[in-house]
């Protein structure tokens, strides 16, 4: 991959450069809520959580969740956000490289929302499945196009996404790209061209 995501990268993310400020304020990507809104609460993995909003957002909702990054900076934020909100009893927060570390269970739910590693998006995603429990839900959201200060493989398609999950031990449940305008702090419109992947491990 020609630009590392490597942690001093994302803690350089995360003090406010390349837009760590704007992500920060950003609410619940809306394709979180609505595919979690029917399951019944359990354990959550948010891996690539960074400022923690949909670990934040599970933990409102019922489950027990754990967000996991790479970023200390990140995850500072995370904490003192859950605190703020009086869920710091909810949800627990990890340093860890996704290309590397390994959990210690398995999950109801894994998510992974805009999470970038210095693997192909699909390599990531696969190593994400392993961490699903049977009976188990996936819920992958990526960009369709990657921007251009990203390398090519930091994006994926609903077809790439989804080539590595065999009908025989998973069910797509949603599978489509979107189009969403999200307002930054500043009031500017940012369009993000995004990938749903939502599989149930049988």
């Amino acid at each position: 991959m020609s630009r590392g995501f490597s942690a001093e990268f994302w803690d350089q993310t995360w003090r406010g450069g390349h837009g760590g400020s704007a992500m920060k304020a950003m609410p619940p990507h809306p394709r979180v809520l609505s595919e979690t809104a029917d399951l019944k609460p359990g354990t959550a993995l948010d891996v690539g959580c960074g400022a923690g909003t949909e670990a934040l957002a599970l933990a409102q909702a019922g489950w027990e969740a754990t967000g996991v990054d790479i970023s200390e900076q990140a995850l500072e934020h995370a904490a003192q956000r859950a605190q703020a909100a009086g869920l710091d009893q909810q949800v627990r927060w990890q340093v860890a490289d996704a290309v590397t570390w390994e959990p210690e269970q398995r999950y109801d739910l894994v998510l992974s929302c805009y999470a970038h590693a210095p693997i192909p998006q699909e390599d990531l995603y696969a190593r994400l499945a392993d961490w699903v429990a049977p009976g188990g839900r996936l819920l992958l959201i990526g960009h369709l196009h990657h921007h251009a200060d990203r390398p090519e493989e930091a994006s994926t398609t609903p077809e790439q996404a989804a080539a590595g999950f065999g009908a025989e031990d998973w069910e797509i449940i949603t599978t489509k790209e979107e189009i969403r305008i999200v307002q930054k702090p500043d009031g500017a419109g940012v369009v993000l061209r995004d990938v749903i992947l939502h599989l149930l491990r049988r």
